[in-house]
């Protein structure tokens, strides 16, 4: 016959505190990510972070070359086509440039008989969008008998509000080429552009893009849309 197992008075209430303490740490950690990258974090656009950018406009093709101050171990892909393959979302290993080239016919590209459209979301996190993530709307509009080259700074959260034309930073050449540094953004293109949604994270599934048509790789946290 086995021994009764004998708990004294103090393991009879230690136990239960120990659970509440375990659920107030719980609860602490929680508020702290909502906190860090919740209600306080502005995703807008950024002149930090890369060094510059550079738009070719061909016939068939936009070409990008991105240059970055330091390795660059993020993503870079047209919004919508996050998690995809090559030609739409490139994934350095650590490069200072970056260079692609997207089709007319894929990578979100709007197209016309005078224009073509993409957006080139430059996220620093292989999963989540964060505060000093940036994007760049490219633009190539035939101009009599060639390419007018145009870069626009944009927000990398896909529901943040487009500025005002007032308040855009753009630099464009009519010779089918163009560059942006940073020291060409505006500061008024940096200052309120913060979106009418913000990001809560839980732990769950990362879907840092809501209009990605794939899903992330793995799994750490949860983004949600709340509307404000």
């Amino acid at each position: 016959m086995e021994a009764p197992v004998r708990r004294s008075r103090w393991t009879a209430v230690c136990s239960p505190l120990l659970l509440v303490m375990m659920m107030l740490c719980r609860t602490a950690t929680a508020d702290i990510w909502e906190k860090d990258v919740g209600k306080d974090i502005e995703i807008g656009p950024s002149a930090k972070g890369w060094s510059s950018v550079t738009l070719t406009c061909r016939s068939d093709v936009l070409k990008v070359r991105l240059v970055f101050p330091e390795s660059f171990k993020g993503v870079v892909y047209t919004r919508g086509n996050y998690g995809e393959e090559s030609p739409c979302m490139s994934d350095p290993e650590g490069e200072t440039e970056v260079e692609m080239t997207l089709p007319n016919t894929v990578c979100n590209v709007i197209q016309d008989e005078m224009s073509r459209n993409t957006t080139l979301v430059v996220q620093h996190d292989d999963f989540l969008i964060f505060e000093g993530d940036t994007a760049f709307q490219l633009g190539c509009r035939v101009h009599e008998d060639r390419y007018l080259a145009s870069i626009d700074l944009a927000s990398p959260d896909p529901g943040a509000v487009p500025l005002p034309e007032s308040r855009r930073s753009t630099v464009s050449s009519d010779s089918g080429t163009v560059t942006f540094r940073p020291d060409q953004v505006r500061p008024e293109s940096l200052v309120g552009t913060k979106a009418p949604s913000q990001l809560k994270i839980e732990p769950g599934e990362v879907r840092p893009d809501p209009t990605a048509s794939e899903p992330p790789r793995t799994a750490r946290a949860t983004v949600q849309k709340v509307e404000l």
